[in-house]
């Protein structure tokens, strides 16, 4: 929408979000931009702007990535120096109520001497130069998280790779499976090779609720009987010929149960 609510709302904020809905005048206004999206496209939505997506016939798949640019802002800067320096300060930190307790004679000139010397305080506390500093010190701290966990991924990636001849589940086995490809039940012992790799439990399996029960009906099938094996796209013929499966199914989501299922070991890829 070319009207934009408010601007640059931290996530409090953010309309069309929780209880705050989008006004009905900006729903009804004129639109900024209308585009249809294809493979590979990215659309990038400033911050604060409304919007609203539909699919075509076709089936459709998008990825969402919100930055977090209102952490980068002044306000958001100065707000966290002004609170780091008045908190350290015992006095500030002492509740202003009775402001009799202040001086019992003239308590609101005593408050108003307290606020001037806590803004005085900020003022000789808070510079240009300790702002651009602290500034500096979040982004090379940032980096540093950021190092940090890449370089756990990409550690965690070179095992899952030498394990790939012989493992048939987790994340890199996800990656190759399609629509033709064979799935069986996991086994316990690739279960425990894929919590060595991951260094920690497999995530277990979630799918959305309206197709919940029919995902828990094939993976019981599928682990009640160890020889049984099916194509993802025969999937769905293992569900009973006398319930209708949840509409929400489509390849595209029968690929993603798939995939989610052998990341996360309920499935195994067969050879």
């Amino acid at each position: 929408m070319k009207e934009v609510p408010v601007s640059f709302p931290y996530p409090h904020e953010q309309v069309g979000k929780g209880e705050l809905r989008v006004p009905q005048h900006v729903v009804d206004g004129e639109s900024s931009l209308k585009a249809t999206l294809k493979a590979g496209d990215v659309l990038y939505i400033p911050r604060g702007h409304c919007h609203h997506a539909k699919c075509t016939n076709d089936l459709s798949f998008h990825v969402t990535i919100a930055i977090a640019t209102f952490d980068w802002s002044l306000a958001g800067i100065l707000h966290m120096a002004s609170k780091s320096v008045l908190m350290n300060v015992d006095d500030y930190r002492k509740s202003l109520l009775p402001l009799e307790a202040l001086d019992e004679h003239n308590p609101h000139q005593a408050l108003q001497d307290k606020i001037n010397s806590a803004i005085e305080l900020l003022r000789t506390s808070i510079t240009p130069e300790s702002v651009l500093g602290n500034l500096n010190a979040r982004i090379e701290t940032h980096r540093e998280r950021a190092k940090v966990q890449r370089e756990r991924q990409f550690k965690r990636a070179e095992s899952m790779v030498s394990a790939s001849s012989s493992i048939a589940v987790g994340p890199l086995a996800a990656k190759h499976v399609s629509l033709s490809t064979n799935l069986r039940a996991s086994t316990a012992e690739e279960l425990q090779q894929l919590q060595e790799i991951l260094r920690r439990a497999p995530r277990k399996l979630r799918v959305r609720d309206e197709i919940a029960k029919d995902a828990s009906t094939i993976l019981t099938i599928l682990q009640d009987d160890a020889t049984k094996v099916s194509s993802v796209f025969e999937l769905r013929s293992l569900l009973s010929s006398g319930s209708d499966p949840s509409p929400v199914w489509c390849d595209l989501a029968w690929l993603g149960f798939a995939k989610l299922a052998v990341e996360s070991g309920e499935l195994a890829v067969a050879d």
